[in-house]
């Protein structure tokens, strides 16, 4: 693809700025957007935006439209400030909030404390979870058979 030599004097105008500039951030001078602007009619704003390296949309918006966009955005889409406050009432009105219920505090710890049987009763048995929870049977009964065997299924207890 050939370029047209001023479009690339353009460019070397914008790449001489850019070497030269003080601050990242400083804003392109006028004079070098006023004249890629007016190379636009000649060769299209995307080949003028690909040669001299800047966004396609600050050559064909001006900084005010642009400004416009933005401040359009943050305010969702509205037009102005008023419109904005609209459009808020009328999405607060359609969604109430509701007021949650506190959660119910959630204990630390938890004990059962349960009286065992006289000194002379030894368990029988004794099972250890992996979490270190420690419980002795001492009466055998249908009920305490059915949690041994679900406490020591699969391997869940050594």
């Amino acid at each position: 693809m050939r370029i047209d030599p001023d479009l690339k004097q353009l460019a070397a105008d914008f790449r001489a700025w850019r070497k030269n500039k003080q601050h990242v951030r400083e804003p392109i001078p006028a004079e070098l957007m006023k004249k890629a602007r007016q190379a636009i009619p000649a060769h299209g704003a995307s080949l003028v935006a690909q040669t001299i390296k800047v966004e396609h949309a600050r050559l064909t918006k001006g900084p005010r439209q642009r400004a416009d966009r933005a401040a359009k955005r943050r305010m969702g889409g509205a037009r102005s400030a008023a419109e904005a406050k609209m459009v808020a009432a009328k999405a607060a009105a359609r969604s109430p909030k509701r007021a949650k219920a506190p959660a119910p505090p959630v204990p630390s710890y938890s004990r059962l404390e349960i009286p065992l049987p006289s000194a002379s009763t030894r368990p029988v048995a004794e099972v250890e979870t992996p979490v270190g929870l420690k419980l002795k049977i001492f009466e055998v009964t249908p009920e305490t058979m059915s949690l041994l065997s679900a406490l020591t299924a699969a391997g869940r207890v050594p």
